[in-house]
C-alpha cells in the first residue's frame, strides 16, 4: 500500500515536471539566464539590507530595554532608600 502511494506520488511529480518543462522550456536563453542572475543578485542585496536593518532595529530595542531596566532598577533602589529613611524616622522618634 505504501509502495503504491509513493509510486503514485512519484508519477504525479514526474507529470508535473514534464508539464513544467513543456511550459518553461528545457533551456533558458543567455538573455534569460543573465536576467535571472541579475534578479538573484538584486534579491540577495535586498535580503542583506533587510537583515542589516533588522539587526540594527534589534540593537536599538536591546539598548532601549537596557535603559528602561536600569531606570526601573534605579527607581526600586530609590524607593528602598526612602522606605528605610521613613522606617528610621519612625523608630527613632
Amino acid at each position: 500500500m505504501i509502495l503504491q502511494v509513493s509510486q503514485g506520488d512519484q508519477e504525479t511529480a514526474d507529470v508535473i515536471m514534464d508539464i513544467n518543462e513543456r511550459v518553461n522550456g528545457d533551456a533558458m536563453t543567455a538573455e534569460q539566464q543573465a536576467l535571472l542572475t541579475e534578479q538573484e543578485v538584486a534579491t540577495e542585496g535586498i535580503e542583506d539590507r533587510q537583515h542589516a536593518e533588522q539587526r540594527e532595529m534589534n540593537r536599538g530595542l536591546d539598548a532601549e530595554m537596557a535603559t528602561e531596566e536600569m531606570a526601573v532598577e534605579n527607581a526600586i533602589q530609590e524607593e528602598k532608600r526612602l522606605v528605610w529613611r521613613l522606617f528610621c524616622t519612625f523608630t527613632q522618634g
